[in-house]
């Protein structure tokens, strides 16, 4: 996915391989992003529970 203000929610496939981070806590993600592979459903964060929100983690440069 090309949009960096794309959301996922718990169970959302993975449609993009890569680095997300909790959008809610940024606890779980903002500290510790999660590499995620194509087709895996999005979990819940160990924080957040139903309410996670995952978002694509910015690049570092």
């Amino acid at each position: 996915m090309s949009d960096d203000k794309q959301r996922y929610r718990v169970g959302d496939k993975v449609e993009d391989e890569g680095a997300y981070v909790c959008e809610i806590c940024h606890t779980e993600g903002g500290v510790h992003v999660h590499e995620f592979k194509e087709g895996e459903d999005f979990p819940t964060c160990m924080n957040c529970g139903a309410s996670t929100s995952w978002k694509k983690a910015p690049k570092k440069d």
